[in-house]
């Protein structure tokens, strides 16, 4: 194939590209909601999507569903197999985000749906170019009003190549995105099998026979109850004094906030921030080590983290506190046990009700929990973090499946790499 080039208002592109505005090739249409009061409107046979679905990509299930009447009283009408949609409205992120229809569905007024009308355009082709412009989506506005509208979506131009390398570029773009969900699906299920091992390494213990009833529900007889005194001394951390600022560059004083708490049970070590010298010698006595546990106390309260080595000695934010000086209990299993069901209803019920949640630090130190052996808690920690490594390691090969199709998505949808069609 020709590897010549022509500028375009898309930039440059492949000389026999064509560029074209979506209602050229498309029909565009938008949804509306049946009356919520109208019974009869709802729960019905005929799907019905919001804006929130759309994160599915390829959207194969609804949750909410309505009747004929409700379709027919509301002036919307169902969109055919394989149409492009886009949310206009919608929380978070979710303006801008793209997909593609699995199934026969109507919508409401803040999705809008590109129904492809020419043979030699692809549907799935278009559906990758937009999801590809997220953020041009995302940010895209019209005179005098913000945000997407149907006329806006009808003159985005989309670079057509023909229609054998359109199928071809979503076919490879496909098969990254089905390698991306099988790798969602793995990370799912060893979440599921985290939760219920949890549930039972935590409440039966390993190869225990009797049991016996507590505050905090059915143990092995074994094992104690203690609280969170018993074990270890709670120290809050400390917020950056009055009148100074975060390091604009990289110190030996990390500084951990509430959302470097990671999801594998340590802190975060990217995306930190860091104080400069004289600021941490103000707040030099709130740093913690790698035999504590820290859990968030403000906000989001709840988490819990282990201090990696590469932060031995970093600082802890006012809204974490940290478990110190532990007795008798592991630091791996102790932040197990705090997110066990038990602890987080304990936790949930010590919470203040303000408009910020805050769980003070007398309170953390009445939570109950198990304490069993020394070397079963080992044992048990052991178990739990041989899955969360497992979790972690497919999450790193997901990320590396969405790098490389990004990369892909970057060098086939502008013609910099081409493929055949067959």
């Amino acid at each position: 194939m020709k590897n010549d080039f022509k500028d375009t208002e898309l930039g440059r592109l492949p000389k026999e590209w064509e560029v074209a505005s979506i209602e050229s090739f498309a029909r565009v249409e938008t949804g509306s909601t049946p009356l919520t009061s109208n019974k009869l409107y709802w729960n019905g046979n005929i799907p019905w999507m919001s804006s929130g679905e759309i994160h599915q990509g390829t959207i194969r299930h609804v949750s909410k569903f309505i009747t004929k009447l409700g379709m027919d009283n509301s002036n919307t009408s169902l969109l055919p197999k394989n149409t492009v949609v886009i949310a206009m409205n919608g929380q978070g992120k979710t303006r801008g985000t793209a997909g593609i229809l699995g199934i026969e569905t109507t919508c409401n007024q803040s999705i809008v749906g590109i129904v492809i009308e020419k043979k030699d355009v692809m549907p799935a082709y278009v559906y990758y170019n937009l999801q590809s412009r997220y953020l041009e989506l995302r940010n895209l506005s019209g005179a005098g009003r913000s945000g997407l509208n149907l006329g806006l979506i009808k003159s985005i131009k989309i670079p057509l190549p023909h229609l054998p390398e359109q199928q071809r570029i979503a076919e490879i773009l496909s098969t990254a995105d089905e390698a991306i969900q099988k790798s969602d699906a793995i990370i799912a299920k060893a979440g599921r099998l985290k939760q219920g091992m949890m549930q039972k390494l935590l409440t039966e213990g390993i190869g225990h026979k009797e049991f016996k009833e507590t505050e905090i529900g059915r143990v092995p007889i074994e094992w104690e109850v203690v609280k969170i005194a018993d074990i270890c001394d709670v120290k809050g951390g400390k917020r950056l004094p009055l009148g100074e600022n975060f390091s604009p560059e990289m110190t030996k004083y990390p500084y951990l906030r509430l959302v470097d708490f990671g999801e594998n049970g340590y802190f975060n070590n990217y995306g930190l921030k860091y104080l400069g010298k004289e600021t941490f010698e103000q707040i030099k006595n709130y740093t913690v080590t790698t035999n504590e546990v820290c859990i968030s106390i403000a906000g989001t309260v709840g988490l819990t983290a282990l201090i990696p080595p590469e932060l031995n000695g970093a600082n802890l934010t006012e809204n974490a506190a940290k478990l110190c000086n532990l007795k008798n209990i592991d630091k791996t299993f102790l932040a197990r046990v705090l997110k066990s069901q038990t602890s987080v209803q304990q936790i949930n019920g010590l919470t203040g009700k303000a408009t910020q949640p805050k769980l003070a630090i007398f309170r953390i130190e009445r939570i109950c929990v198990p304490l069993p052996p020394l070397p079963e808690q080992q044992h048990i920690a052991e178990i739990l973090s041989s899955i969360d490594q497992k979790i972690e390691l497919e999450q790193k090969r997901k990320a590396k499946l969405e790098r490389i199709k990004k990369g892909l998505m970057n060098d086939l949808l502008t013609g910099r790499k081409r493929v055949q069609g067959g």
